[in-house]
């Protein structure tokens, strides 16, 4: 009917209500009058943000949702049937210079006829969008806007990855299934997997002397750890490679990672329990008697690097901490590098059950600074000459 029809059945609603219970109706209007207004500025608000959200500007409150982690493994690819369309609004970035990487993601996307492609463009473009507000990017920062770009196909890439391996499903169809903003909180899922177990093993003690910090960690395995924490985990390249720090797109990136942490998990295993070093070493009183004074200036490099210098010079880890002359004896003949590498690598193979590769990778890194440090006692635990006692 017309509005004045469905004015006068309120009408006739609210008299019949009056005759029943004039307390109740009386009530339902003055709330409604005072409601009202609110409801409307709030519908208002909402409507506001939507059409600005349609428009590719996103309010850094509401863009915080795109850092969602979702679970791959809950997703049911079986029930998706949404057809894959462009945002209202559409977005476009700008051009990156050199080729587009050669990844799932690009590979699937060729899959898609024309139409579509522009679609996930498009919606890729808007992801980027909220990413950038969500993280308070200033869009003329031309170094950050490039890092949000980097990290936003490295998270839709992952979380492709994970469906085209584990659910055998080709990639040309979990785009046409799946926002890009869906695959990137599914990728976004597995990095945090990796930043979750570094923040669990610093907070039991495993990398330092106390729960949350991680100073016996140097070189790249604390590049390394510390890039796990950042609020976005990256994988540096000291260890896993490349000229630069860079989310994981990869599963085998992610695979590196979790790799990674596990070998460091079980240094101090290696150093007091294989190698024998002494466990005092890390008590005030133990470092005391070396040149480094608190344990807190002791690093796992320190106890590698000492037990193989003693291991060549007097056959027995026991000589740690090390003295001068035992350290000159070392240098004197550079083929000792050498043989730190093969003596700290054959007195860890015969307890420890990594693969040479893995085993390799922990003897170079940590013995490296003995070829390119020229003061020993930067690198090595010297005993420590108590200062004569003044009379």
């Amino acid at each position: 009917g017309t509005p004045e029809d469905a004015w006068n059945t309120i009408i006739r609603f609210i008299d019949r209500w009056y005759e029943t219970d004039a307390t109740g109706i009386q009530q339902l209007l003055l709330a409604t009058i005072m409601e009202f207004p609110t409801a409307l500025e709030e519908e208002s608000y909402r409507l506001r943000n939507g059409r600005i959200r349609d428009e590719g500007f996103w309010d850094s409150h509401s863009a915080q949702a795109v850092y969602t982690p979702v679970d791959p493994a809950r997703i049911s690819i079986d029930r998706l049937s949404a057809p894959l369309e462009p945002p209202v609004v559409r977005s476009f970035l700008p051009a990156t210079p050199g080729p587009a990487p050669r990844d799932v993601f690009a590979a699937s996307l060729e899959g898609l006829t024309e139409g579509e492609q522009d679609a996930v463009r498009s919606n890729f473009a808007l992801l980027c969008n909220r990413m950038t507000a969500a993280d308070g990017v200033d869009i003329a920062d031309e170094t950050s806007m490039s890092d949000v770009l980097d990290r936003a196909r490295a998270g839709v890439n992952l979380g492709l990855s994970y469906f085209v391996r584990h659910r055998k499903v080709p990639g040309v169809d979990i785009l046409r299934s799946l926002h890009v903003s869906h695959l990137f909180q599914c990728g976004y899922f597995l990095q945090k997997q990796t930043s979750i177990l570094a923040a669990t093993l610093m907070r039991t003690g495993v990398v330092s002397l106390s729960p949350g910090t991680s100073t016996l960690l140097e070189g790249p395995w604390s590049a390394f750890f510390a890039a796990q924490l950042e609020r976005h985990p990256k994988l540096d390249p000291g260890l896993g490679g490349g000229g630069r720090a860079v989310a994981a797109s990869e599963l085998e990136q992610i695979a590196l990672i979790t790799e990674l942490l596990e070998e460091l998990s079980v240094f101090k295993g290696l150093c007091f329990e294989v190698l024998g070093l002494p466990a005092s070493l890390l008590t005030e009183e133990g470092a005391a008697r070396t040149t480094r004074r608190t344990p807190g200036a002791i690093t796992f490099g320190d106890l590698f690097r000492s037990a193989a210098v003693a291991l060549v010079v007097r056959g027995k880890t026991s000589a740690v901490p090390l003295t001068r002359p035992a350290v000159r004896q070392f240098y004197a003949d550079p083929a000792n590098l050498k043989r730190a590498t093969h003596e700290l690598t054959q007195k860890l193979a015969v307890s420890v059950a990594l693969t040479p590769r893995r085993l390799a990778r922990i003897v170079a890194t940590h013995l490296a600074p003995l070829a390119s440090e020229k003061d020993p006692e930067a690198v090595l635990l010297l005993r420590r000459i108590p200062p004569p006692a003044t009379r």
